[in-house]
């Protein structure tokens, strides 16, 4: 492994440390450390998508180390954060650091 990945690595620890980023979410029923984030308004505004049901899309996006989970959540499928649950638009699992990508419909 190259330098330059082994400090990604090093510095992904860091990212998912409580002590640092991270706090305990309950992710499709296991407790880990993650930094979970909502789009900023200018992301949210570009993302925004309302049908003609009037249902708006609401996204978040959850970090947390990959060997935390018992499987990387597939995109279309549905994921549980703390109480509520989300569609799953994307997940990468990046040199242990799985970024999630979750949507919900409010009407």
């Amino acid at each position: 492994m190259t330098a330059f990945k082994t400090q990604l690595i090093n510095d992904a620890v860091v990212f998912i440390d409580t002590n640092e980023f991270a706090e305990s979410h309950n992710l499709n029923g296991t407790i880990c450390n993650a930094v979970v984030e909502g789009l900023t308004v200018k992301q949210q505004l570009i993302k925004s998508k309302v049908d003609f049901d009037g249902l708006n899309s609401r996204t978040v996006i959850v970090h947390c180390k990959s060997i935390d989970l018992s499987e990387i959540p597939k995109q279309g499928t549905m994921f549980s954060l703390d109480d509520s649950q989300y569609n799953v638009i994307e997940s990468i699992d990046d040199f242990g650091i799985c970024t999630i990508t979750l949507g919900i419909d409010e009407i």
